[in-house]
Formats: C-alpha cells, structure tokens, sequence
C-alpha cells in the first residue's frame, strides 16, 4: 500500500519555513547533481554545490516579493519527499506582461513514478491560475528526456533554444 502523499504550500509565517529552505537547498543541489550527468553544458553555469549557503541564499532570495514566488513541497508523514517551486516574473512580450516561471519540480528518486511530481505541477498550475496568468515557461536540459518527456505530456512544447559557453 502506497503511503499519503499531501502538499502543502509553504508560507513564510511557517514554524516549518527554516526547515522546508535547509531541505529545499540539499533537494535543489541534488537535482542540479543530476542535472549535470545529462548534460555537461549545464557546467558553464559554474553551480558550486559545496557551498550550500550560497545556495540556500539564492533560495531564500529568490524573489524579494514572496507573494510572487510559490513553494510547494510534497510530504508523506513528516518526510519531505519533492518540490514544486514557481514565480511570477515579468515577460518579455508585449501581451502578456507577466508569466508563470517554472523553476523546478523534483521528487527524491525512490519517490519517482507515483505521480507526486504530476501532483506537485498540478499544485503550482492552481496557484498561477489563481494569479490569473495565461502563460508558464520552464527551461528543459536537452538530455534529460524523462523530464521532456513529462513536460510535453502536459502540454508544454519547445519554441527557442538557449545558448551557453564557459567564459574562460
């Protein structure tokens, strides 16, 4: 029998907000770890996963604007198990002038295929509804063609290519 799985968004105001960000930090270095044995471009980005305060700033600074950013995280008991994390930020087009960005969802790989990532997007697909935006972008690594996979399955489809290079 497969456990409860519940979502629950975090709010700043949490007793729980220290902790959920420490956690969201180590499952962030994560998945960038995996991220990196797909693709050796993502190296350009020159992500130091050794220097968890550094990202765990990025974090929690994420968007200044809190009521612009969701975090989602899926639990089962009192084991986080995956995140959704979004925002809104401004688009570059004329119409519309803000847009739904996808930050990341992941799931911890022994959680994988028990629909908590679908449920996670699903989530954060209600909260930007809720914002009234008409539109969500993500950026997909070119190799990782489970999670392409996943995104085309709900609807997203590829519409530019980003470029990287190392400055050396």
């Amino acid at each position: 029998m497969q456990p409860s799985v519940t979502y629950r968004l975090v709010d700043e105001e949490s007793p729980l907000w220290h902790d959920d960000m420490h956690w969201l930090t180590d499952a962030y270095c994560q998945a960038i770890g995996e991220e990196l044995t797909y693709s050796q471009t993502i190296l350009a980005r020159s992500v130091d996963l050794t220097k968890k305060q550094d990202v765990y700033q990025m974090m929690v600074g994420l968007n200044p604007r809190l009521d612009q950013t969701c975090l989602f995280i899926a639990m089962t008991a009192d084991v986080r198990i995956g995140y959704f994390l979004g925002m809104i930020k401004p688009c570059l087009a004329e119409i519309p002038d803000r847009i739904g960005y996808i930050n990341g969802v992941y799931v911890l790989p022994e959680w994988r295929g028990r629909g908590i990532g679908q449920s996670l997007l699903n989530e954060g697909m209600k909260w930007f509804r809720r914002q009234g935006l008409k539109g969500v972008e993500l950026y997909a690594v070119n190799h990782n063609e489970r999670a392409k996979k996943f995104w085309r399955k709900n609807g997203y489809q590829s519409v530019e290519e980003v470029m990287i290079c190392s400055i050396k």
